[in-house]
């Protein structure tokens, strides 16, 4: 039961995405990868660490594998983004049906020299609001290029 209501939350964050991605193809060539934030973040950049994070909390933290980041530099464009979305969703979905842990099992984690004992819920959690805190930063920073950002709330009116 608590599977399928996470798989259910995690299609409503994809559908949400899926609106952001797609309003990016739209942007004219260069804006998706230009830094345009003080410290020279690109919304390209804002995608790539939202994987990251979703593979670090769940692949490194949650299952305790090894993997390797994503770089930026391997994702330059909207489409090679969503590519890489459609393998966090294949993790993510795999991690929702692992009959192998319950969500309130508490994988201990070491975080910048700090011991943290963290439910496989409080993971999801996590990196769901993680995204979605970017998508807002993403579409500010559209709209400071001159976008109209749609609507990317789970439920659109």
């Amino acid at each position: 039961m608590k599977s399928e209501l996470f798989a259910h939350q995690y299609e409503m964050v994809q559908s949400s995405r899926k609106v952001v991605l797609n309003f990016c193809e739209s942007f004219r060539e260069g804006d998706y990868t230009r830094g345009i934030t003080f410290d020279g973040k690109s919304i390209c950049k804002l995608h790539v660490h939202t994987a990251n994070t979703y593979q670090g909390w769940i692949m490194t933290i949650a299952r305790k594998l090894q993997v390797e980041r994503y770089k930026e530099s391997d994702y330059q464009s909207i489409h090679s983004v969503k590519k890489l979305f459609q393998q966090i969703d294949d993790m993510v979905l795999s991690f929702i049906q692992d009959s192998s842990h319950s969500w309130l099992e508490t994988p201990e984690a070491e975080i910048r020299n700090k011991k943290y004992i963290l439910t496989h819920a409080q993971i999801f959690t996590h990196v769901i609001t993680h995204e979605f805190h970017h998508k807002g930063q993403v579409l500010m920073l559209a709209r400071q290029m001159g976008y109209a950002p749609p609507d990317t709330d789970i439920i659109r009116i």
